[in-house]
């Protein structure tokens, strides 16, 4: 309010000067608002920005002038490793250990007490060799009263052919009934069968007598031996160990891997050749492979396998630890990328292909071997460029651009 207008109107009444000062308040903002420059203009006036008003205009537009509502993204970067198809031999480690092939604990089949004992322990016995001796006394005497028997039957059917033979001669002569010599020849045929009795009562006597010498079932290393001459044995799997015969040569090995490897162990099959590395030796052992299990451990992952090895020199033991390679049959013409360049679906495995035009497009490959950090695949042809990192950021269909090939930093083993 100028200095005029506060003079008139000092004099008036209180409510008309504020009703006066309230007017032109009021005028003055409606003035200012007036005078503001639009949205845009430049603050000194002037023509109003020309590239505000086009990015106003142009609002809900692409940046390259495309449809409304679509947003345009740069093409990815990423790096790409080039197929290459080769052979592939394939040798697959594990840690293992050396298990007997055979153990056996050697128990009597009969009660009785210890006669002789023919080893000691730590002996190498071969089948069939004799380990122990039992009291067999009694079995004898009843084995020789079993051949007295069969001796007499034989002499009695000897002396009743000779009648048989009598008797027909006087038959021809009309000086015996043929009924006489009928009772003859029936009397021949029970004393064969009696023969025919006591043969087997003898050969079940003998075999009775046999038990009480035990022999070794199998070839291998004696263990601790816990009788002596004197000790009461008895009979069957209910009665003590006499001792443990552990076969040593050939030398068993089990160890386990991964289901990952199942079809490489298929095409390696029994006999395939299997090298341990054995603690303080320089070259591995050459064995073969004799079994894989039919199943794979649901909570480990694992199938179960085993091998055998020569083991002449007895320096492998049973319990002992061992580097395991199993050589499974070569792969041919496969191409082994980075596991990093596999896209995972469900149980489907596809790596992005990059074309002459920079566009990336899914191709499905078979997994045939892992190998460290690769993997041996076939769906691929040679000269192939594959999609390993910023594959995340790449989708089916789209345009990438390479900046490089993948570090081929990682290890097949």
């Amino acid at each position: 309010m100028s200095m005029i207008q506060y003079s008139v109107c000092f004099p008036m009444k209180n409510r008309q000067c504020l009703l006066g000062f309230l007017t032109l308040m009021l005028t003055a903002n409606a003035w200012a608002q007036a005078a503001k420059p639009p949205e845009g203009a430049p603050a000194g006036g002037g023509k109003p920005n020309a590239t505000a008003s086009t990015a106003t205009a142009g609002k809900g537009q692409t940046g390259t002038g495309g449809p409304a509502g679509k947003k345009a993204f740069p093409p990815s970067a990423v790096t790409v490793h080039t197929v290459k198809l080769e052979d592939v031999g394939q040798t697959i480690g594990a840690n293992g250990h050396t298990v007997a092939l055979q153990t056996v604990a050697v128990r009597s089949q009969v009660n009785g007490l210890i006669a002789e004992v023919r080893v000691r322990e730590g002996d190498r016995v071969k089948r069939g060799q004799v380990l122990l001796e039992l009291d067999s006394r009694v079995e004898r005497a009843n084995l020789a009263k079993a051949q007295a028997n069969l001796a007499k039957s034989q002499a009695n059917l000897k002396e009743l052919q000779r009648q048989l033979q009598q008797s027909q001669a006087l038959l021809d002569q009309k000086f015996v009934s043929p009924s006489a010599t009928s009772n003859i020849a029936a009397q021949v045929d029970a004393q064969m069968a009696q023969v025919k009795a006591d043969e087997a009562a003898l050969a079940a006597q003998e075999i009775q007598v046999s038990l009480f010498t035990i022999t070794a079932p199998i070839s291998g290393r004696l263990g601790r031996i816990d009788v002596v001459p004197g000790t009461p044995v008895n009979a069957g799997a209910a009665g003590t160990a006499l001792m443990t015969i552990t076969q040593m040569d050939p030398m068993g090995v089990a160890f386990n891997l991964p289901q990952a490897q199942v079809q490489a162990i298929r095409r390696a099959g029994v006999g395939a050749p299997v090298y341990l590395q054995i603690p303080n030796q320089d070259q591995p052992r050459k064995g073969e492979l004799t079994f894989f299990d039919s199943t794979i451990n649901a909570e480990t992952g694992m199938m179960g396998l085993k091998a055998k090895v020569a083991n002449t020199q007895l320096d492998l033991w049973p319990g002992a630890s061992v580097q395991v390679s199993l050589e499974a049959q070569s792969l041919r013409q496969v191409a082994v990328i980075p596991q990093a360049s596999l896209v995972i679906k469900g149980a489907a495995r596809s790596v992005l292909v990059v074309s002459d035009d920079g566009k990336a497009t899914l191709q499905k490959v078979t997994p045939m071997t892992t190998m460290g950090e690769f993997i041996a695949v076939t769906g691929l042809k040679d000269g192939q460029k594959i999609v390993v990192d910023g594959r995340q950021n790449v989708r089916p269909g789209a345009k990438v651009r390479v900046v490089g090939a993948a570090a081929a930093s990682g290890s097949r083993e």
